[in-house]
């Protein structure tokens, strides 16, 4: 891969282009279009609060008080609804002159939802999709009062309007997923809206159907929370916790309580007689499973029926600074494994679940990020026949909030280097199953909007990214940059406006000699806003 300038690197916008892409059509999306399903004759079972499935193996948890004999997590009695998590991410801005200086104002549009590929539980797709669409009217509603602000030449109250979805469980037993917005939307949004349910009937979840002894679990939160965190969370949190009015949400392996945008994870290990087993337990073939707080998992790895305990810590080149990483130790049930490279650095962000087991087509991968705030990357590494080795990596993928959802889309190779701040990446095998192709997403906390300064040269674009003929954006559009493919020398720009379902596709051609120009101008001086 070519190396980029230093004006492009310090903005960030080193990135792949993928023409067609599933990752690009969530960018380009313009409005979420509500699913709808037919009814269907067939009847479903309310679920029970028994397991739907028990396995040969077990495991016993031992506490203080008491020993409890648990199912080990085995076989396939669910199987994945395979969704994803799309993407709205628009925005606008205007020209602003500060004592000769020039300036760009920039608003924007984010909305992360849940789109499903299956009708397999309509009930639920109804459910998931109403919550939406209320969200979705309010963040509408926000961002046309920025743009009325900021075209009357005001500063608008917000400069962002966002909701954000996690996406804990995707099966046709339960369905859970997270969503963080701006806490003063219109409408009842709070900062942070939870729900679980019963795929099959859509009933949601409660907190009391999962909780069988609060005061047990109390102690537990209090430890995560100032290991993670800090002890005055526990103020506001532990009343929520009483009354049963926490948010939260389920993975196979854990129960997460929500504090503002801070998630908490508590593993059923550390609270085995306080919850119904019935929550937990029961993973597709393929899944996702994130390490808590003390960098720890347990889980059964290989199928056995037995839970392995599994670890990480840091390696550090001087033991009393965490912030020069070196390498590694994996701990797996009393094996260690120890994997040295110069990938490895900066220090463990263990606190923030960033680190990560997948299980997938190609296999058992663990994810693991390293690096500082300034830019972070994850390491990889690939679980085969009791061993783990250094896999692979995708450097610079900071703030890896949003994952590769369904794991079937996701498959082994080797990392790029694309040097830029938050971004999200994967290798899909959709519509191309022998040739995996590289995917990503741009995130810059808001999307990274500029003005041009020149007229530019494009090549327009229809809504599945085909050419269909040669235009010029004019000087002083509102752009925003997507991705720029080294391999060609293009950039795939956003043309914005107010009203964002109008905004469209285009590439523009780019050289290098020795800087980046686009039509012979420098692109500090092509673009307003790169500061």
């Amino acid at each position: 891969m070519k190396r980029i300038v230093s004006v492009l690197l310090a903005s960030a916008m080193l990135l792949t282009l993928v023409s067609c892409s599933k990752a690009e059509e969530t960018t380009k999306k313009k409005k979420k279009a509500k699913k709808t399903t037919e009814e269907t004759e067939e009847t479903t079972e309310e679920p029970t609060d028994e397991p739907t499935e028990t396995t040969e193996g077990t495991t016993t948890t031992t506490t203080e008080e008491s020993t409890t004999s648990t199912t080990a997590p085995q076989g396939n009695p669910v199987q994945p609804l395979h969704s994803s998590v799309e993407r709205i991410d628009a925005g606008y801005g205007r020209h602003v002159d500060i004592d000769g200086d020039d300036y760009l104002e920039r608003i924007s549009i984010i909305m992360e939802y849940i789109e499903f590929t299956s009708d397999e539980v309509p009930e639920l797709y109804t459910a998931v999709n109403d919550v939406y669409d209320s969200l979705q009217l309010d963040l509408e509603s926000t961002y046309d009062s920025m743009v009325k602000e900021l075209d009357a030449g005001k500063s608008p109250e917000w400069y962002s309007t966002s909701s954000y979805t996690t996406l804990y469980r995707d099966d046709t037993y339960l369905f859970s997923f997270a969503m963080m917005q701006n806490d003063k939307l219109p409408g009842d949004h709070p900062a942070v809206e939870t729900h679980t349910y019963w795929s099959k009937t859509a009933e949601e979840v409660k907190l009391s159907d999962v909780i069988t002894d609060m005061d047990s679990v109390i102690p537990v939160v209090k430890e995560y929370v100032e290991l993670c965190y800090y002890a005055d969370m526990m103020d506001e949190l532990e009343p929520r916790l009483r009354d049963f009015s926490c948010p939260f949400a389920l993975s196979y392996d854990a129960i997460y309580f929500f504090y503002a945008n801070s998630p908490i994870k508590i593993p059923i290990r550390d609270i085995p007689n306080s919850v119904n087993y019935s929550f937990f337990g029961m993973a597709p073939d393929e899944y996702f499973l994130e390490l808590d707080g003390k960098s720890s998992l347990q889980w059964d790895l290989d199928g056995d029926g037995v839970p392995e305990d599994l670890s990480i810590e840091g390696i550090y080149k001087n033991p009393n600074d965490s912030t020069l990483l070196t390498g590694l130790t994996i701990h797996h049930n009393g094996k260690d494994t120890v994997i040295e490279d110069e990938i490895i650095w900066g220090e463990l962000h263990p606190t923030e679940n960033r680190d990560f087991i997948m299980k997938s087509q190609d296999g058992i991968f663990l994810y693991v990020q390293v690096g500082v705030d300034e830019g972070r990357s994850y390491v990889i590494f690939e679980y085969k026949n009791g061993e783990w080795t250094n896999a692979s990596q995708f450097e610079n993928d900071a703030f890896f909030y949003s994952r590769p959802y369904d794991p079937q889309n996701v498959v082994l190779s080797t990392g790029s280097f694309l040097h830029m701040y938050w971004w999200y990446s994967y290798y899909s095998l959709e519509g191309h199953p022998t040739d995996p192709q590289f995917e990503t997403i741009l995130y810059y906390g808001m999307t990274w909007i500029f003005e041009a300064n020149t007229d530019i040269p494009c090549y327009r674009l229809d809504d599945d990214f085909n050419v269909t003929g040669e235009e010029v954006i004019p000087k002083g559009s509102i752009i925003c940059l997507k991705m720029y493919d080294p391999e060609i020398n293009q950039f795939l720009i956003n043309v914005c406006h107010a009203d964002y379902t109008e905004d469209y596709y285009v590439t523009v051609d780019v050289e290098e000699a020795p800087n980046v120009t686009i039509s012979g101008i420098p692109l500090e001086e092509a673009l307003n806003g790169l500061y």
